[in-house]
């Protein structure tokens, strides 16, 4: 069975620009994906619009972990969702259990105004089940040119509650923003070096699986989108075959 997902982190910070809407029209028209992970959904109108656009498509679903409401999310609807992790799923496929939400014991930085996490959705397509995680990792500190805080421990203790959490399911697709391009405890699969994020020129949007489930899915194809500048980060698609 083949497959066609992707990630995309919209840039959805409040202090942001960007265009939601154009961005959701071109992953139900244009992109070809079944499945898409999204990140920095923050705010409670983006919700509201994802929920809309969803409904008038007719042929696609949203998916927020809403265990993962952030304490900001009382006063500023800016930030309602602590985990900004949103799945669109087109009606090719069938999503056949609740949402997990888990948010991240450890985090640093600026990335305490937020509380990032994962999100597991329990799906089936030609009779083939599989689980679509989406995730955000720790970002480092970025925003002053020539000075970066880099904070790769965290990530890495993230990384073990994510792999502690997926290794007992039975087909774990790992999609997300995982502001890293080294792994411990997941394969990647990207091989050599595209970037999805101008500004370092590294690839942090990506597919992993854990490597007891190396013969349980395989990528096909990836398509890097490098015309579509609505965000700091550029979308992805995985064409996978799930066996």
């Amino acid at each position: 069975m083949n497959l066609l997902v992707g990630t995309y982190n919209v840039f959805g910070m409040p202090w942001g620009s960007k265009d939601l809407r154009s961005i959701l029209l071109w992953i139900f028209l244009q992109s070809g994906a079944e499945i898409m992970c999204l990140q920095e959904v923050w705010s409670k109108q983006h919700q509201i619009l994802i929920r809309k656009l969803c409904e008038d498509s007719k042929t696609w679903s949203c998916y927020f972990p809403y265990s993962n409401i952030h304490r900001l999310g009382k006063w500023t609807d800016r930030f309602h969702s602590g985990s900004g992790l949103c799945i669109l799923v087109k009606n090719t496929v069938d999503v056949i259990d609740e949402v997990e939400g888990h948010t991240y014991i450890l985090y640093k930085g600026v990335d305490g105004l937020v509380r990032k996490g994962f999100m597991i959705l329990h799906c089936r397509k030609e009779g083939k089940l599989f689980q679509i995680v989406n995730t955000h990792f720790q970002s480092d500190m970025t925003e002053i040119p020539f000075w970066r805080l880099r904070y790769n421990e965290i990530r890495l203790k993230q990384e073990k509650q994510l792999y502690q959490t997926v290794r007992h399911l039975s087909c774990p697709i790992v999609l997300g923003d995982f502001n890293t391009e080294e792994f411990m405890y997941f394969e990647c699969l990207e091989k050599g070096h595209r970037w999805t994020y101008k500004d370092t020129g590294e690839r942090l949007d990506s597919c992993l699986r854990t490597f007891q489930d190396k013969d349980k899915f395989k990528k096909l194809e990836s398509f890097y989108h490098y015309n579509l500048r609505f965000s700091d980060h550029i979308p992805v698609l995985f064409k996978l075959e799930v066996t």
